[in-house]
């Protein structure tokens, strides 16, 4: 039985075992708002209206950045190709550069070289402390989310790397001081800026008392562990399986300096008191692991590679006092990773090799994600999609379904314990230009996805809950925007509209007056 925290709306209305097929998603009794908070607006009418949502999200975009979220109107593919990157702005401080940028670490080093480091990480900073807020928590816990996953760039431990090159890693308080930080390999093209732990851990308090649980997920790595534009170094190319550090000690591994920022991610876990870590579902040790490096040749990641650190990291984690407090490890894996189609024929007999079936009972659960965006499509061009996006919307389930049923019976069928997928959305084409952009087409969509996994009981997570700068994309990626509780983005968002520092002549009112 899934007698777990991360499938607790069984709790609500009964067993979870017990629910008829196809009725898991009402018998949960989601969308139950807690009168408590003042929040009643939102009441059992629209429980009733909107009877399904996911176990869990994602807050992308806020400590992990991907060009397509912050594109404003002129962003078209979720998946960037285009090198130059759809990155517009990142509000409030930079609201529209003269060129777009392709990802963080490119941001970062573009904003140094044109205003300095300090007001580079002033944007950082700004726009951290301003795209979640209180008012998100609220909304996360009226709609019923139980588990709130935090991609997060690696610069979040890279205090971590300072026995490596201190004056590089060394320097900075990582409890409260927000600084610039080279990436270990491509030092002189990419840099991120450091992520105080405070923030996340008033994050967690806070979300502790709302009832929400968070998940820690690694999300990028020094050199890139994967091919995509949240790799903080897209669009060059991943090293970190098959390369050194070049600052400080330059016989250091990647993988070896990962590793390093894996474990202080453990230590720092296992500090956490009170509500925080009250709040602390777990961690994922490395989102998307070599991803697409099984479709290039010659490839910059081999299975065994992959493989080979990601079972250091359970043993890690299952050595930490993390697995007897109640934490999981979430051990995200994707296919595209492995060439010639041999995912299922490799991942589920090493799985098993690296846990006990008590492990996937209890701390151990195997995640994969799962997206019809690049697969069976919706769009308003019949002839490159399976259904128009005009036809019946009974029709496009139809069509659109079978993709979800069959991905989560292969993977019930094939990986025993807990289950997760982290990253599904209600995007019917990786274009968005052509995917269909009804939320009346991407709502029962959603639904159509969380049902087909719950009744397998895997936990369903969307991508992702808010998308204020990616306006074209929001109606199959935003939570928000699906479940009609989007408001209108506070700061622009288009090329060429500038860089607006903290320094400003601001008119003086009251006490303030005469004062230099």
């Amino acid at each position: 039985m899934w007698a777990t925290l991360w499938l607790a709306v069984a709790a609500i209305d009964g067993a979870w075992g017990e629910c008829a097929e196809g009725q898991c998603h009402d018998q949960a009794g989601l969308f139950q708002i807690d009168a408590k908070r003042g929040t009643a607006t939102l009441g059992s009418n629209r429980s009733q209206q909107f009877p399904g949502i996911p176990i869990g999200t994602n807050l992308g975009g806020w400590l992990c950045l991907e060009d397509w979220f912050f594109s404003g109107n002129e962003g078209r593919f979720v998946s960037t190709t285009d090198p130059k990157g759809q990155g517009v702005c990142l509000p409030p401080l930079l609201q529209g550069g003269k060129e777009p940028w392709p990802s963080e670490g490119m941001l970062v080093q573009r904003l140094v070289k044109q205003h300095g480091k300090e007001l580079a990480a002033q944007v950082f900073e700004a726009h951290r402390n301003s795209f979640v807020s209180a008012g998100d928590l609220e909304v996360l816990a009226d709609l019923g989310i139980k588990i709130v996953r935090i991609p997060v760039v690696w610069s979040l431990f890279a205090d971590a790397l300072a026995p490596l090159a201190e004056e590089e890693y060394g320097k900075h308080n990582p409890q409260n001081e927000t600084v610039v930080v080279p990436d270990p390999f491509y030092y002189q093209n990419a840099s991120l800026v450091t992520i105080p732990r405070q923030l996340l851990e008033n994050l967690l308090a806070h979300g502790n008392q709302l009832g929400l649980k968070f998940l820690l997920d690694l999300h990028a790595f020094p050199g890139g562990s994967s091919d995509g534009t949240y790799n903080g170094i897209w669009p060059l190319k991943p090293v970190f399986w098959k390369e050194n550090i070049q600052v400080g000690d330059k016989k250091t591994s990647l993988q070896k300096a990962g590793m390093m920022i894996y474990e202080k991610a453990i230590e720092w876990m296992e500090s956490l008191e009170g509500d925080a870590f009250q709040a602390l579902e777990g961690i994922s040790p490395m989102n998307e692991p070599g991803h697409l490096a099984g479709f290039q040749s010659p490839t910059w990641a081999t299975p065994d590679q992959i493989l080979g650190w990601l079972s250091k990291s359970i043993q890690i984690f299952k050595d930490s006092e993390l697995p007897l407090k109640g934490k999981r490890l979430y051990m995200q894996i994707i296919e595209t990773a492995f060439p010639d189609n041999s995912f299922w024929d490799v991942v589920p007999d090493w799985w098993n090799e690296q846990t006990s079936p008590m492990d996937r009972d209890s701390w151990a659960v195997l995640d994969m994600h799962w997206y019809t965006a690049w697969g069976t499509k919706g769009g308003v061009l019949p002839d490159r999609a399976a259904v128009a996006c005009n036809e019946p919307v009974q029709k496009i389930l139809e069509v659109l379904r079978p993709g979800i049923e069959g991905f989560a019976k292969q993977f019930a069928e094939k990986i025993s314990g807990q289950k997760a997928c982290t990253e599904f959305s209600a995007s019917t084409n990786a274009d968005a230009l052509l995917a269909c952009q009804d939320v009346a087409v991407t709502m029962p969509w959603l639904q159509a996805q969380v049902n087909a996994m719950m009744e397998q009981r895997i936990a369903p997570f969307f991508w992702s809950f808010k998308m204020p700068y990616g306006t074209i994309f929001e109606s199959g990626w935003s939570l928000r925007k699906i479940f009609g509780m989007n408001v209108p983005p506070p700061f622009r968002c288009e090329t060429g509209a500038g860089l607006l520092g903290p320094d400003a002549t601001v008119p003086c009112f009251a006490g303030s007056c005469g004062d230099d």
